[in-house]
């Protein structure tokens, strides 16, 4: 996909729900970055909290999709892959990825 705008070559990786990480995203797609939204396999909770899906579309356009089990060896590798490309990413509170045992470092 070619990307038009300021941010054009910015890659972003969007696990945040419910409002403030996929508007912050959207926006940053709506000026050219190439957004990538990861759900878990429960999907978001926004698909179904509002009516007819408005609010899931409103805030999670511009971007391009996939769902992940975490959980699993083959869902990590993906992700560590996705989140090696990623110039912007968030999600996870401080130590989380460290309970799980994925990283060492603090």
């Amino acid at each position: 996909m070619i990307r038009e705008g300021a941010l054009k070559n910015i890659k972003v990786l969007d696990m945040g729900r419910v409002l403030a990480g996929p508007l912050c995203s959207a926006i940053l797609g709506d000026f050219g970055a190439d957004v990538v939204k990861l759900e878990s396999t429960d999907g978001d909770m926004a698909r179904t909290s509002m009516p007819l899906g408005g609010y899931f579309a409103a805030f999670n356009r511009s971007k391009r999709g996939i769902t992940l089990n975490l959980k699993t060896e083959k869902g990590r590798e993906i992700f560590l892959e996705l989140v090696k490309d990623a110039d912007v990413w968030w999600k996870f509170r401080p130590g989380v990825m460290k309970s799980w045992g994925w990283i060492t470092a603090a």
